[in-house]
């Protein structure tokens, strides 16, 4: 191995400042240059090494690939020593607070054996977020940012999920707040988990995914071109800041028989009927979004999960989920500062 340069993203700039970091160290101009199939290498490589060849075919970087393996090791190893560890990231303690969890599951490339012929060995990691309303800031009218959360995500099954969700609760010290909500989608095992765990809970479907089950209506009542399709959706959101959620549903079933795809999301709607009274919910000031896990998501999984060619078995991934909660919860450097502590 000639160099390794860990960097927080995968554009054309990381790749000609590693590219650049590589020659830096050659007496050399080398004469190929071998790379996966990541398209901000091209670009890089146009740029700093434009008379070499450059060659992305499937297999020809295995040698590299391998070479990553210590690292692999060194972050299943590193899991290993953090569930051991003791280590566990809290919210600050306050009283009659306001706590916030959210739940949501990602879709992760593996190496599991395939169940069937639609199966493309994607996996599902569960994930649960935990934050304060004092801990959301402002960044404009539309964006708000998290200055302290608790995350969690596992590839699990549903009951071996539920202690990740009890962690939680407690590391956000849920049995002191006066009002803890959950914001999901309309995953029916995730209200019953919900229900269990935390009866008191005020349950809130996601407000984008209930629009989006308007829209898909809209589309199949009137046809997706339609022009009649975005004032109808307004329409229907409006009665769903009045809590008028019946009147929506009732509305959808005039039209059955026209468009029998309408079953399914009337069946959404009055199973979560009782979760969509959001202009109850915006009197409260309650959030109605679930944006903070879905970014959390995005962040766990798409930049660095989900990259060209990558697939995981479950065991790795699972580690590589854990440590990357941890950094994405901000809790890393205490972390290390307790190893290094006990170290001396």
């Amino acid at each position: 191995m000639l160099d390794i340069l860990v960097q927080r993203r995968r554009d054309k700039r990381a790749a000609k400042k590693f590219f650049r970091k590589l020659l830096k160290g050659l007496t050399y101009v080398p004469r190929v240059v071998v790379t996966d199939k990541l398209k901000s290498y091209e670009a890089a490589k146009r740029e700093i090494l434009p008379s070499v060849e450059h060659h992305q075919h499937r297999y020809l970087n295995n040698r590299a690939e391998n070479s990553h393996q210590p690292a692999r090791q060194l972050a299943v190893r590193e899991a290993e020593h953090l569930a051991v560890s003791g280590h566990h990231h809290t919210l600050p303690a306050r009283e009659r607070d306001r706590l916030y969890l959210e739940v949501d599951g990602h879709l992760c490339p593996t190496r599991e054996p395939k169940e069937g012929p639609e199966d493309q060995g994607y996996r599902e990691a569960k994930a649960v977020l935990a934050f304060s309303e004092h801990d959301v800031a402002e960044v404009s009218k539309e964006r708000h940012e998290l200055l302290a959360k608790v995350l969690k995500a596992q590839i699990t099954d549903c009951e071996s999920f539920r202690p990740l969700v009890e962690e939680v609760y407690q590391q956000a010290h849920g049995a002191q707040a006066a009002e803890v909500i959950v914001l999901a989608d309309g995953a029916q095992w995730i209200w019953n988990l919900v229900t269990d765990l935390i009866p008191h809970a005020v349950q809130i479907l996601d407000f984008s995914h209930a629009k989006h089950s308007l829209w898909e209506a809209a589309k199949l009542i009137y046809g997706a071109a339609s022009a009649f399709v975005r004032p109808w959706v307004k329409e229907r959101e409006d009665l769903l800041f009045a809590n008028k959620i019946e009147q929506i549903i009732t509305h959808l079933q005039h039209f059955v028989d026209l468009a029998p795809g309408l079953d399914t999301i009337i069946h959404y709607c009055q199973q979560n009927q009782d979760r969509m009274q959001y202009g109850t919910y915006q009197q409260r000031g309650y959030f109605i979004g679930s944006g903070a896990i879905e970014s959390a998501g995005k962040q766990l999984t798409a930049a660095r999960i989900k990259g060209p060619g990558m697939r995981w078995n479950v065991t790795d991934l699972n580690a590589l989920l854990t440590l990357r909660c941890v950094f994405l919860e901000h809790s890393w450097t205490t972390y290390w500062d307790a190893q290094a502590q006990r170290a001396a």
